[in-house]
């Protein structure tokens, strides 16, 4: 019988037995030696050069890359210390420390993150990495996902607008508007030319672009990953592999798009954005990443394909984060496969096993490319010219002017710029969409407005607008339609703590306190005076008044009767319809069958009714009773998509609730939510008790599971009843 040797490494921890004078803390130590040039080079790149240009004059902003850096670091050690210290009881807890890779983690989230990303919010990442990451699975070597990606995944969504184009420091603030991912992944074809005309291939690969705090320079990670090749911390096939994957398969989009001679763009690709990074340092991590030969190389080719899969086929520009976490959960089937592969005494079986993942990783490579090969020559002949936008100021919508072929339609799409609607069916096929929404997200709105809240004698203008980064304000207007208030947050602004366009003093006074008050007080908005130093977010934030002034001038000549709001009289319980035209607001009432009382043109008692037959209450109290001391208030509530009401009987005694009937006879729940279970109990008899115990909170009511909608039209009507009461005390 041959003999075979099985080989494993020996990650993620060494016995000194094993591997003499080498063990899982110099591992620890050769990781963070390699990570050293990336994080100088951060600080560099962030933090000194903007300093020495004088783009910056802030010692903060010199420091922090570094601080980015160790408070990171720090934060997952001390939770896994307080972890070991306080819950295991951990003796030997310097040994333990010195062999669970605390520190990296955190070193590797804030090096993945944007420049602007809030401290706080690094460090919320690091928790959610340490504790979800790490302890939860059991502490190091137990874990499933890489730490640091699953911190980097929960930051970039829960926090996105503090994340999201926060890449840029001081010195890239004058000069660019996007990351190079970004860049390319919205044009396959000239992505790559267009970057490379604004930073020649020499600064892609030294990292002198745009990025995340740490891993925009290729030439670190490459000289990082033979380091670490060399003291044989990592094996050469994940990352060797995963690159070569990429390379190829770049090379074939590139190919198809007129570069088949030229290497820039796949190397343009290859340079850009977390691959490199990800391919040495993340996707190579010893506990997430399979331990058997065989099953490395299998791992790095599907690496590979996802990453390539998610860049072309996905709204995601990077792809590399998600491509590992999704393979970390694969590791062990793998590592089991190819391991009884390895000892499989069936040739065929075998070959058919690895012919199967072959034909997995082929598939998945050419679905990804084909998203970036030129259509077939019946759609590249269609012919797409953006001519105008505008926005629907009754609906929100944007509304664009596209010529297709020569004929020129009205495409409308909602604030996603999803397609809602185009004027010729002809259109309207997914062919002709695909290039429609391509031409229309390359001319996106930057100031808009998001909504409208008018009663009759205000309205208040929410409205998005660029300033440095995209700011939202609020403008209120009084009966007259005079700008009475302005409320904005600049907290995502960089004016006032990072100064990246250097001149603003604080001396000359805040934006965010200044402006809004010169905006009220201005007749016209053009004699604003903007701050020294703060001028385009000063100008972001008139132009938000602009926008809104231009909302409130359409509506003072629109002739269309518009229902604003729905409500209940509480003097005499009948119902309220707030309309608009011309600019002018009245009032129309209705009883509870919805017939008219106000009296009306015949022609604008018309409009009305076919609007209200459309809007109707989903709650209203329907009569009030006082016996004695006891206020009786029978209330009807219904779910939106009900067509029944339920009735509830709220008792008030002094001002509180002191009984609570509901009748849910002809609700459905139990039916159409069939994982209500009757342990659980009743709604009706249940909710009542819950509501006048938290009447002074009833959001702190909590929903009986599986029946939730009628637990909330039950809350609700409690808060209509509550609402009543408090009218009748003012």
């Amino acid at each position: 019988m041959s003999k075979r040797n099985l080989v494993l490494d020996k990650a993620p921890f060494i016995r000194k037995v094993d591997s003499k004078g080498y063990s899982t803390e110099d591992i620890m130590k050769d990781f963070v030696i390699a990570l050293l040039p990336l994080i100088l080079f951060a600080w560099v790149k962030n933090g000194l050069l903007p300093f020495i240009n004088n783009d910056t004059k802030s010692i903060w902003d010199l420091l922090k890359p570094l601080i980015m850096v160790f408070i990171g670091g720090f934060t997952t050690y001390l939770i896994e210390f307080c972890y070991y210290r306080f819950i295991r009881h951990e003796k030997a807890i310097k040994q333990r420390m010195r062999t669970t890779f605390a520190v990296i983690p955190g070193l590797l989230l804030a090096m993945i993150l944007p420049l602007g990303t809030p401290l706080w919010v690094l460090i919320f990442g690091c928790v959610f990495a340490t504790v979800i990451g790490k302890i939860l699975f059991g502490g190091f070597g137990n874990n499933i996902f890489n730490p640091a990606l699953l911190g980097y995944l929960f930051v970039t969504t829960a926090f996105t607008a503090l994340t999201v184009g926060k890449n840029l420091n001081p010195s890239e603030a004058f000069i660019a508007g996007a990351t190079p991912m970004a860049e390319l992944t919205t044009d396959y074809a000239g992505g790559a030319a267009i970057l490379l005309a604004k930073y020649p291939l020499w600064k892609i690969f030294l990292g002198l672009t745009p990025g995340a705090l740490a891993e925009t320079s290729a030439l670190l990670c490459l000289i990082s990953l033979i380091y670490l090749l060399v003291r044989k911390v990592i094996n050469w096939r994940i990352p060797v592999i995963y690159l070569a994957t990429v390379f190829v398969l770049t090379y074939v989009i590139g190919a198809f798009n007129g570069n088949a001679t030229d290497l820039k763009y796949t190397l343009v690709h290859m340079m850009s954005g977390a691959l490199m990074f990800g391919a040495v340092f993340m996707a190579t991590e010893p506990v997430t990443s399979p331990r058997t030969p065989n099953g490395k190389i299998v791992y790095a080719l599907f690496l590979g394909v996802l990453t390539v899969l998610f860049r072309f086929r996905s709204n995601m520009p990077e792809g590399v984060a998600t491509s590992i976490l999704i393979m970390n959960l694969f590791t062990f089937i793998i590592d089991r496969v190819t391991a009884r592969l390895r000892v499989e005494a069936d040739k065929r079986r075998v070959v058919l096993n690895y012919a199967i993942i072959g034909i997995l990783v082929l598939g998945i490579g050419a679905y990804g490319v084909s998203a970036a090969v030129p259509k077939t020559e019946e759609v590249a002949e269609i012919e797409v010219v953006y001519k105008s936008k505008t926005q629907d100021y009754d609906t929100l919508d944007f509304v664009y002017t596209i010529e297709v072929d020569g004929t020129e339609i009205e495409v409308v799409v909602d604030k996603a710029y999803k397609i809602k609607n185009v004027s010729d069916r002809v259109y309207n096929t997914s062919e002709y969409k695909d290039k429609i929404s391509e031409a229309i997200k390359k001319q996106k709105f930057t100031d808009y407005v998001e909504a409208v809240n008018e009663e009759i004698d205000y309205m208040e203008v929410t409205v998005v607008a660029r300033a440095q980064y995209a700011i939202t304000a609020v403008i209120g207007y009084d009966e007259n339609y005079e700008i009475v208030s302005y409320t904005t947050d600049l907290s995502n602004e960089t004016y006032d703590d990072d100064q990246y366009y250097g001149g603003w003093d604080p001396a000359d006074g805040d934006p965010a306190v200044l402006i809004p008050d010169r905006i009220v007080a201005a007749g016209d908005l053009d004699d604003v005076e903007t701050i020294t130093g703060a001028t385009n977010t000063c100008n972001g934030m008139i132009n938000a008044a602009r926008v809104a002034n231009a909302y409130r001038d359409y509506i003072l000549t629109a002739p269309a009767l518009k229902l604003l709001s729905a409500g209940q009289n509480y003097e005499n319980l009948n119902f309220t319809f707030l309309f608009r035209q011309n600019g002018e607001k009245f009032v129309i009432e209705t009883d509870h069958e919805y017939t008219i009382i106000t009296e009306l043109e015949d022609e604008v008692k018309t409009a009305a009714a076919t609007l209200i037959a459309k809007s109707k209450l989903s709650g209203y109290i329907e009569s009030v009773t006082v016996e004695g001391e006891n206020t009786v208030i029978t209330v009807k509530t219904k779910r939106p998509v009900a067509a029944n009401y339920v009735t509830s009987t709220v008792t008030f005694a002094g001002g509180v609730i002191t009984e609570f009937v509901a009748d849910t006879a002809d609700e459905d729940y139990d039916d159409a939510y069939n994982n209500w279970d009757e342990t659980e109990g009743h709604p009706k008899d249940v909710i009542p008790g819950r509501i006048i115990e938290h009447q002074d909170d009833l959001d702190a009511v909590e929903p009986v599971t599986g029946a939730t909608h009628t637990s909330d039209i039950l809350v609700e009507a409690a808060r209509i009843a509550m609402e009543y009461m408090e009218a009748q005390n003012e």
